[in-house]
């Protein structure tokens, strides 16, 4: 007959206890239980053999808590490496790198960043670009400032209009502010410009 762990207890008889249904226990069932578990092990092992269990299972527990802090991890050289991806590029570096590159790029070729928005989402496209050639014949500089004159006359007001319509508001702003005795209009126009 098997003796267990300790050679020197004495044989024990083998007793059936029926499985307890699965529940939570109690603080005081809890206790109960391991004060009776206690008691078992004194009377089949011995008082000493029980004590030497027990401080031998709470240093185990004390180490594995102990292992888990930082200071306490074994750092030295292995055999086995991870080869891990690392970016060892500065992005000063990185920016250095694409200044040139936009400084050497060909003529009629761009970077450009173009956003588009569909059904109210917008998306982002950076690349490089291809224009078109610069036409064979190029309009006079005459021809550019009756251009430039023309689209400016549409988009524009004359300098006269623009200085009307400030007199306009000012007259307004003093009729409205103050009365026409304590302060009289002046006749000259207010400066337009510096």
């Amino acid at each position: 007959m098997d003796r267990g762990i300790f050679p020197d207890s004495p044989s024990t008889r083998e007793e059936h206890v029926p499985d307890m249904p699965e529940r939570v226990l109690t603080p005081a069932e809890r206790e109960a239980l391991k004060q009776a578990c206690l008691k078992h092990m004194s009377t089949t092992w011995g008082q000493s053999h029980v004590r030497n269990l027990l401080q031998t299972h709470n240093d185990f527990i004390d180490f594995c808590y102990l292992i888990q802090e930082p200071e306490n991890h074994i750092k030295i050289a292995s055999g086995q490496y991870v080869e891990k991806q690392v970016h060892v590029r500065q992005v000063h570096d990185m920016s250095d790198e694409m200044a040139q590159e936009l400084v050497n790029v060909p003529r009629f070729t761009a970077y450009a960043k173009v956003i588009e928005e569909k059904d109210g989402k917008q998306s982002v496209w950076k690349g490089k670009i291809t224009t078109l050639p610069l036409p064979d014949q190029l309009s006079s500089a005459e021809e550019d400032a009756a251009l430039v004159l023309d689209f400016g006359h549409q988009a524009s007001k004359k300098r006269e209009e623009i200085e009307a319509e400030i007199r306009q508001r000012q007259e307004k702003w003093r009729s409205n502010g103050s009365s026409p005795q304590e302060n009289p209009p002046d006749d000259t126009a207010p400066p337009t410009r510096m």
